[in-house]
């Protein structure tokens, strides 16, 4: 039964890319990237422009959530299904309390 446990937490585990501790001392890792990539595309906003704070971190000490300041417009990126969803923006915010 217990290879059978170990079996599953592998499978599972192999789904799952998380953001290392050491890549967070990196100002632009894999990670980041990605989401620098959609903010370049979506808003104009240059890379040197473009700030990360973690937000949350996984059981397992990585980054799972980032507040992004993009150009004076702040983000926040969730990690769901090996892949970072924009899940809040600055602008959807204010448009919501309008």
């Amino acid at each position: 039964m217990n290879k059978f446990k170990l079996s599953i937490f592998l499978f599972l585990l192999s789904f799952f890319e998380p953001v290392s501790s050491n890549e967070l001392d990196h100002p632009f890792d894999v990670h980041q990237q990605k989401i620098v990539n959609k903010i370049e595309f979506m808003e104009g906003c240059k890379k040197e422009n473009i700030k990360f704070t973690c937000l949350t971190h996984s059981e397992l000490k990585v980054c799972s959530e980032y507040g992004v300041d993009a150009c004076g417009i702040k983000y926040i990126y969730s990690y769901q299904l090996n892949n970072w969803i924009q899940t809040e923006s600055e602008l959807e915010s204010k448009s919501i309390i309008k």
